[in-house]
């Protein structure tokens, strides 16, 4: 997406009325969006047990579309939609936040109401929605009847705001802060297919390693990912030789350079490398240094 919309410290926490909450977000890479993030939070500190929430992907309808007859822009076509139950996501708490809560639905509010809030994790979706850059899409989500649960605010806005759906006239609503009537944005991150990208560099005669640059192209940040090389084919002293080791962090947009330990031989190898739970990618090559001693 076009950047991680992070929780905002302190913010508001959009209540989800038993109804639907949407947020809009721009593609920045063509691909399967097989990995959603987002922040919700409990009104009164209410903590409840969540055993399932409904997930949509709209198109959008923009605000200038003559078709549009709200003025900002809204979910339009459903484009993919699916039931996650316990075992298709992980709950991860967070470190307690004074917060407000808001209900668009009544327009009641409360500041310091709570401190606990959590991060839901979806990830390896099967059958993926296949997004395409440049395009802008709606994440809408719904946690039917369950109460006291809320969307987390962003203060990374992006484009217009983010909308509720109101069941009494059957149209989408603006999230807007209660106090100060400013535009309320939600937070989450999409992730794609892969985080990680393999940039291979050739082996010249007479380089002694299989090198490689590895790029983060997600949303999120990583902190101790490790790697593992295996190298077979015309080697000395070992078939197969097996290389590991661990990337201390990556930012999006970070590029590392790895490489294998000491390579001599003379003949075709196969390189194959795995960056944390990607799939691994193969390399079919020839080296052609030959180590001589002289005694």
């Amino acid at each position: 997406m076009h950047f991680p919309q992070t929780p905002k410290e302190g913010g508001w926490d959009v209540e989800f009325s038993m109804s639907e909450l949407a947020d809009d977000w721009n593609c920045s890479s063509t691909g399967l969006v097989e990995e959603i993030h987002f922040w919700i939070s409990w009104m009164g500190n209410n903590v409840q047990t969540i055993e399932r929430f409904h997930v949509t992907i709209y198109s959008d309808l923009p605000a200038d579309d003559p078709h549009n007859p709200y003025g900002y822009s809204v979910p339009y076509e459903t484009l993919w939609e699916r039931d996650f139950e316990i075992g298709d996501f992980t709950i991860r708490p967070m470190t307690p936040d004074d917060q407000g809560w808001f209900d668009p639905s009544s327009g009641s509010w409360a500041l310091n109401d709570h401190d606990q809030w959590h991060q839901i994790n979806i990830v390896n979706i099967t059958s993926p929605f296949p997004q395409k850059k440049g395009e802008i899409y709606w994440l809408g989500i719904d946690f039917g009847l369950l109460p006291f649960i809320g969307w987390k605010e962003t203060d990374k806005n992006w484009n217009d705001a983010g909308v509720w759906w109101d069941k009494a006239v059957n149209e989408w609503r603006e999230l807007k802060d209660p106090i100060e009537s400013t535009r309320i944005d939600l937070s989450f991150v999409i992730n794609g297919t892969k985080i990680i990208i393999f940039k291979p560099i050739p082996i010249p005669i007479g380089i002694l390693r299989a090198i490689f640059d590895v790029e983060e192209i997600g949303g999120l940040s990583h902190i101790d990912i490790p790697w593992n090389m295996t190298i077979s084919g015309t080697m000395y002293p070992s078939d197969p030789a097996i290389f590991n080791g661990k990337i201390p962090s990556m930012q999006p947009g970070q590029t590392v350079r790895i490489n294998s330990g000491f390579l001599f031989g003379i003949g075709p190898i196969t390189i194959e490398l795995m960056i944390g739970d990607s799939e691994p990618e193969i390399f079919n090559g020839l080296i052609l240094f030959v180590l001589i001693i002289i005694l």
